[in-house]
């Protein structure tokens, strides 16, 4: 019945309800503008797959990526007159956003996991694959705003019935590769080794051919 759609949007709502819980404040239609802008931005600039032969360093392909596939548009602002101060919409404007970011990150997450009541078992993570840190701050932090942190899986733990629950991976941080450990649950899968093979081996045989 689609219940992971909903959920995204249930996550959605929350984080806009936290935005708008601000002391029953109004917003200007222009206000309304920019933050819904930059909350849509966000929520379609979750990583679907990467976009290069290095699944860290390459870019992702996004949701924005498939809504602008020309870049994103020029947005014009109204025309608001002399009696705006702008420094102070931009200020409330991003302020609000940052709320929606720290609130829509806690309950967006789980949403990506696949519900084992819909699937068979999962396969155990595997050396090689590109997966998602749900726990981007990596101390119980809130990342900062639009950061999506990917790793690579470099070793797996299973325990005594053979189950992964425990990995190592490997990512890029402030331009230095760090290694850490983390339970799978706090881990979403985005391509398995065998699909980043296949698919730089599609797009290699495709610029061969062009």
């Amino acid at each position: 019945m689609n219940g992971v759609v909903e959920s995204l949007i249930r996550s959605c709502r929350r984080g806009l309800d936290a935005v708008t819980d601000y002391h029953h404040k109004k917003f200007s239609a222009l206000e309304w503008q920019a933050i819904l802008s930059e909350v849509t931005y966000l929520v379609n600039s979750q990583p679907l797959f990467p976009n290069g032969p290095d699944p860290l360093e390459s870019p992702t392909i996004t949701g924005n990526d498939l809504l602008f596939p020309h870049g994103q548009p020029s947005v014009l602002q109204p025309y608001t007159g002399n009696e705006v101060n702008l420094r102070s919409m931009v200020d409330v404007a991003q302020q609000r956003i940052q709320i929606f970011w720290e609130t829509w990150i806690r309950y967006m997450p789980p949403q990506l996991v696949q519900r084992s009541k819909w699937f068979h078992p999962k396969q155990n993570l595997q050396v090689g694959d590109l997966v998602l840190l749900l726990e981007p701050g990596l101390k119980g932090g809130v990342a900062p705003r639009g950061l999506w942190r990917r790793g690579l899986v470099e070793r797996i733990h299973p325990g005594k019935d053979g189950l992964v629950r425990r990995v190592t991976i490997r990512t890029v941080e402030n331009g230095k590769v760090v290694h850490w450990e983390r339970p799978i649950h706090k881990l979403c899968l985005i391509a398995t080794v065998q699909e980043l093979q296949h698919g730089f081996q599609a797009k290699a045989d495709k610029d061969a051919q062009n």
